[in-house]
């Protein structure tokens, strides 16, 4: 408790707003301020330097409360278009860092600002801000820095379909839990969601890997604020996709990040990662809520294997089931807007469904002669004529009987062999069940 009082006072009563480096490094996760860079590429970066810099820091750890500690760095038209291009290997001066804001600054009347986050190594979509006056300059990159602003949790515990995530900060903006929370989302997008992000470092906290949790997303029930938690629903197509992936100096992190406001192209690809021959990519697509099991047909993939999912900010995931025929190849957690294009893997389908055509056909007949042999044998048993009764005995013996399906359905078996394991299991599987069918009376 000390100590998390000592931090805030820090924090939030020093002459500028500011931390000590090495206070942000101690103490509890959700005591700890964000060390924020916002390096700005601009025409003219003196004379913005010298006429917004030390505005724009304090407004920006003031409006925060404390959770900021800013710092701002000026670069040359020259590096303007190279620096958004840094995520990919980051200076090793960003370390000091959990948010960097790049801001370019070429045009008079647009500035674009993208958030790198520094632990996660992820960077966020890049906005557009229009600048009616140079004037306005700082409260425009003000404005843009808080909504590009995705808050940091980390994982305390999990379950198979539920995970709490401590609140980075919150400390600092509830006084230690004495007051309630102005501004929800300096610490989550409570209409977004999380991503899960696993991060892995050395004995000396250096960052080795860094991975998202494939397939997986994290939907916000309810916030803890007392237990500074906020309780999430996993939604993922992986079993045990986040109680199984914490061992050694291996952290998980979840980046809130606000409902996406754009379309997500869901393209399909062989198992292999090549591209679907033309026509054998189409799928039927449904959906269904997170926590709801009412599947609803939204439409088909084209004949590219692509399939479109338009945005939804009130319910940005959702399951996607894909099928073939009566045979389900996928269950897709989808942030839709997140990634403009996601590549889904599938097993290459054709052999199955023209396994499946040929069983189908195959039960329509067994079904039909069943019918024929139930009516013939009434027929046989009504008729007085011996003559009649001869001519229907002669219809039921050409009629196919069960030994004779049974060897159809073998002969068949093995004229549908697939490559991919898993499509062969399918297969077989259909086989089986079809072969009961027969052999039961």
């Amino acid at each position: 408790m000390l100590l998390r009082f000592a931090l805030f006072v820090s924090v939030f009563f020093s002459g500028a707003l500011s931390v000590d480096p090495v206070l942000a490094d101690i103490g509890p996760f959700t005591a700890r301020p964000y060390r924020v860079l916002i390096q700005v590429a601009a025409e003219n970066p003196e004379s913005l330097r010298a006429a917004f810099a030390e505005s724009v820091v304090s407004r920006c750890e003031i409006r925060s409360r404390g959770l900021w500690r800013v710092e701002m760095a000026w670069l040359p038209p020259t590096l303007a278009q190279t620096v958004a291009e840094s995520y990919l290997a980051p200076p090793e001066s960003w370390e000091a860092f959990d948010k960097v804001f790049l801001v370019s600054y070429l045009d008079e009347q647009v500035m674009t600002v993208q958030e790198f986050d520094v632990t996660t190594r992820r960077l966020g979509e890049k906005t557009q801000n229009g600048v009616e006056h140079p004037a306005k300059w700082g409260d425009i990159l003000e404005f843009a820095l808080f909504r590009q602003f995705s808050p940091l949790t980390r994982l305390d515990k999990a379950s198979s379909d539920q995970a709490d995530f401590l609140l980075r900060g919150v400390d600092i903006l509830t006084f230690g839990g004495s007051e309630p929370l102005e501004n929800p989302d300096l610490v989550l997008h409570s209409d977004g969601v999380l991503l899960p992000i696993v991060r892995t470092e050395d004995a000396q906290g250096r960052c080795l890997a860094v991975t998202p949790v494939p397939w997986t997303a994290l939907t916000v029930k309810d916030i803890d604020l007392p237990s500074r938690l906020v309780r999430c629903r996993i939604e993922s197509g992986l079993r045990g996709s986040l109680s199984s992936r914490r061992r050694g100096n291996t952290a998980i992190y979840g980046l809130s990040v606000p409902a996406p406001q754009r379309a997500t192209t869901l393209q399909f690809l062989t198992r292999q990662g090549a591209a679907m021959p033309r026509g054998l990519g189409v799928y039927d697509i449904f959906e269904a809520v997170p926590g709801e099991t009412a599947l609803r047909r939204i439409g088909r993939s084209d004949l590219d294997g692509r399939f479109i999912l338009e945005p939804d900010p009130l319910r940005p995931v959702r399951i996607c089931y894909v099928k073939s025929g009566n045979a389900l190849l996928a269950r897709l957690p989808v942030v839709r807007g997140l990634d403009e294009i996601l590549t889904v893997p599938v097993p290459d389908d054709p052999v199955r469904l023209r396994a499946e055509a040929a069983l189908i056909g195959l039960q329509e007949e067994f079904i039909d002669t069943q019918a024929r042999r139930e009516i013939l044998t009434l027929r046989l048993e009504k008729t007085k004529n011996d003559k009649a009764a001869q001519a229907v005995r002669l219809e039921l013996a050409k009629l196919k009987d069960r030994p004779r399906f049974l060897t159809d359905l073998e002969q068949a078996q093995l004229r549908f062999r697939s490559d991919d394991s898993a499509v062969q299991r399918r297969i077989d599987r259909m086989f089986r069940e079809t072969k009961k069918v027969f052999e039961t009376p």
